[in-house]
């Protein structure tokens, strides 16, 4: 029992000098968790400031979005003023287009039926002539050349049916008649009215020229070219008249009845198509002059001209305008960018500060940079009788403290590298090569901040 009770007083001791130390343990744990916490109150609170700087820069971008938003749709609701005041020229434009239009379709359509007549009538001579021959010399062949040799020697000829354009765009034009026509043909209506107190004849020969002259064209043009299609419907009578000759001679009363008729009917068909052809190039030029406004051609050089210098005058000041507005966009952006640049690097420097303040005593071994911190051992006596320096490394070979970082012959060198510059080493026993290296072989010189020395003759 003795012996225990020994053996148990040097136990509380032990115990009592156990709660001493954990005592001491746990205030250092609660000062270092203590030391924590500020710190981390502390960064919250920059990311917090940063954070709304950010929010800020990103709202006035979001704003600058808007107004550029808006000046585009001001530009582009202002180019309808432009067709609001060229509205009434265009009308005018467009009333000119249409009746260029139906003059267009009315005569290609007199075209298309003139040649339709002509080839018809080819045809009917083709008929005639191949009856001709068939009842005349063609009786007398053998049925081998009718069956064998030409088989369609005894055949009509084809029956041509060209499929005419579609008149759809036609049915959609409106009849559009310039307003010169509309007057004259009222002043002429009211000169009839006038011209009905006059004796009986001159009634009929006044309403006759009256209604001629006041009828409206159908393709709302003036029938200019009537004589020129009269004296062209001559002719064709006349060539018609030399084939009623011979065909006189040749066949019966009714082929020449026939002939005669293909022939009017030819003749007209040219006639028609040829009067509205030129109701067609009537329009163009009416179009034409419409469009020059009808004035002299320096007078029109000089409005348009005047109009370009205005257009142009107007284009530079909104061009100006729009300049300045994006050089002030830009201004603005330039200080908003250059504000978060700031908050960027105050918030880099801080964090480069922290990581320096834990990191400013690791020695690199494995990579080289500025502010790095190296241990350079000695390797032996280099060129000019110094000693040459070598930093501890591991697979970085090569990187040579810089002779002119030092003063005598330390036994190492503890220090933060300010600045390194990369050779090539030269031939061997050269100032290229302060080594000893093999040619070509690259190595760096690195100037540092001397931390420690060891000791030696340089200490």
């Amino acid at each position: 029992l003795e012996a225990m009770s020994k053996a148990s007083a040097d136990v509380i001791p032990s115990m009592g000098d156990d709660d001493v130390l954990l005592k001491e343990a746990m205030l250092k744990v609660a000062d270092a968790k203590t030391e924590a916490m500020k710190r981390m109150k502390a960064r919250l609170r920059q990311i917090s400031i940063a954070q709304n700087r950010l929010f800020k820069v990103q709202t006035f971008a979001g704003s600058q979005g808007t107004l550029r938003d808006t000046l585009n749709q001001h530009c582009e609701d202002m180019t309808h003023l432009e067709h609001l005041v060229e509205l009434p020229a265009t009308y005018q434009d467009f009333l000119s287009e249409i009746r260029r239009r139906r003059a267009y379709g009315e005569a290609v359509a007199s075209s298309a039926a003139a040649m339709i007549e002509r080839v018809a009538a080819m045809r009917n001579d083709e008929v005639r002539s191949r009856e001709k021959f068939i009842r005349g010399p063609g009786r007398h062949l053998m049925p081998c050349f009718f069956e064998m040799f030409v088989p369609t020697l005894a055949a009509q000829p084809p029956l041509f049916t060209p499929q005419l354009p579609s008149t759809v765009e036609m049915d959609t034009l409106p009849k559009v008649l310039p307003d010169e026509d509309c007057l004259v043909a009222k002043g002429r209506v009211n000169q009839n009215a006038a011209n009905t107190k006059t004796t009986t004849d001159t009634n009929v020969g006044n309403d006759s020229s009256s209604l001629t002259e006041a009828s409206p064209d159908p393709t709302g043009e003036k029938m200019s070219g009537i004589p020129g299609s009269i004296s062209r419907l001559s002719v064709s009578k006349e060539q018609s008249n030399d084939k009623l000759i011979v065909s006189a001679d040749e066949q019966s009363g009714n082929d020449v009845i026939m002939d005669m008729g293909s022939q009017n009917d030819e003749a007209k068909a040219e006639a028609d198509a040829e009067r509205k052809t030129l109701a067609y190039e009537n329009a163009i030029l009416r179009q034409t002059l419409e469009r020059l406004g009808g004035k002299k051609p320096k007078t029109y050089l000089d409005q348009a001209r005047l109009k370009d210098a205005e257009a142009g005058q107007a284009f530079e000041e909104k061009t100006n305008q729009l300049q300045s507005e994006l050089d002030r966009m830009r201004d603005e952006l330039n200080r908003t960018k250059s504000q978060l640049e700031q908050t960027s690097a105050a918030l880099t420097k801080s964090k480069e500060t922290k990581e320096a303040g834990k990191s400013c005593d690791k020695i690199s071994h494995s990579s080289f940079e500025v502010d790095d911190v190296a241990l350079f051992m000695p390797t032996g006596i280099g060129s000019g009788g110094k000693r040459t320096y070598v930093a501890f490394h591991s697979s970085c070979p090569h990187r040579f403290l810089s002779t002119d970082s030092i003063k005598g012959k330390p036994d190492y060198v503890l220090g933060r590298i300010v600045y390194q510059e990369e050779l090539v080493a030269g031939p061997v026993g050269t100032d290229t090569n302060p080594h000893n290296l093999i040619a070509g072989t690259k190595f760096w010189i690195l100037t540092v901040e001397v931390l420690k020395l060891g000791r030696g003759k340089g200490e």
